[in-house]
């Protein structure tokens, strides 16, 4: 068992991490807690697929990361709790006007441009193949100091 470095941690759930972006064997893949449909709930809190990334993918998860980050400063992103506030008293159009005065013409292409991303890396990850490990993680959750041990199941 080797502790390997977590490159980021995309979303996370009461302090485990659901999905990101890991070495495993020095190898960069993307990881993701495993989901129980039938049970409506993750199977067990160390269950996860693995899918090895080539460079290209691991490059345009790189820059989603970097703008998704930026764009939580820029808009100054609301507490689901305020968003809801804000939600009970404007209609969705409104909500959207306001968000849309923020935004430049090319923030708007480079939203748009993450997008075309998300979509390629989806793609991509549907079809490759994925295997099952357990993992371990430890240090912070956010990715910014966060380390896994991987156990074979």
């Amino acid at each position: 068992m080797l502790k390997e470095r977590v490159i980021l941690v995309d979303n996370y759930w009461d302090m485990t991490p659901i999905s990101g972006i890991a070495y495993y064997q020095q190898c960069v893949h993307y990881f993701s807690l495993v989901f129980n449909e039938e049970k409506d709930d993750f199977i067990d809190s160390d269950n996860y697929q693995l899918q090895r990334l080539s460079p290209e993918i691991f490059s345009l998860c790189q820059q989603n990361n970097q703008q998704w980050l930026s764009w939580l400063t820029a808009t100054k992103y609301l507490h689901p709790i305020d968003y809801a506030k804000q939600r009970k008293h404007n209609n969705f159009q409104q909500i959207s006007t306001l968000y849309a005065k923020q935004f430049s013409q090319q923030q708007l292409q480079t939203q748009e441009d993450y997008w075309s991303r998300e979509q390629h890396i989806n793609s991509y990850l549907a079809q490759q193949a994925a295997f099952f490990i357990s993992a371990e993680f430890s240090g912070k959750i956010d990715g910014t100091d966060t380390w896994v041990t991987w156990r074979e199941r």
